[in-house]
């Protein structure tokens, strides 16, 4: 009776040591496919950040330029202003008169859309500037995200060898008939 009994207790050993391996492969199989999936995600992630950093920088540089193109406009217009003054104080006082008016109208409108060219150009560098701080805390957050995964990654690792070893021994006792007592 204690034969049958031990040799009932090993059938269900080996049968539940080999459900139990496949189970533990299967979730092995599982945790390397997820931590690919999350190095994929992340770095295609970082990609798109990168990019549209560089496209904000660009953009902001334009408008850099396209403000100091507009300053020397400005003053060129000023320029010519303090010249036409300067001709119609050697003219005649009607003629004088009608050509400043004119002038200062012209002057005028040209100073006033500049003003609003200036201001809104301003405005557009002062809200790239805000989504330029916005990514950069999101790139930060994306960053110290990275590192948890990477942190979890070396945490899992050895876990994962150590298990992958252990099926390795298994399957080696086996494959010589053997069985591990430790289970």
């Amino acid at each position: 009776m204690n034969a049958f009994a031990a040799v009932a207790a090993w059938a269900v050993n080996t049968l539940w040591s080999k459900k139990y391996d496949d189970a533990k492969n299967e979730t092995i199989t599982s945790l390397k496919s997820t931590i690919e999936n999350l190095k994929a995600s992340h770095s295609e992630s970082l990609k798109a950040k990168d990019a549209s950093i560089d496209t904000i920088k660009l953009t902001i540089e334009n408008l850099k330029t396209s403000h100091s193109e507009s300053l020397k406009l400005k003053d060129i217009v000023i320029e010519a202003k303090n010249a036409s003054i300067d001709a119609i104080k050697e003219n005649t006082p009607q003629f004088v008169s009608a050509a400043y008016k004119a002038t200062v109208e012209m002057f005028e409108d040209n100073f006033k859309r500049m003003q609003e060219k200036l201001a809104q150009t301003e405005k557009e560098i002062s809200n790239l500037e805000a989504l330029k701080v916005s990514l950069s805390e999101e790139i930060h957050n994306l960053q110290e995200e990275k590192n948890e995964l990477m942190s979890e990654n070396e945490y899992l690792r050895p876990l994962a060898e150590a298990m992958e070893g252990y099926i390795d021994h298994q399957k080696d006792l086996e494959a010589e008939g053997l069985e591990d007592v430790a289970w």
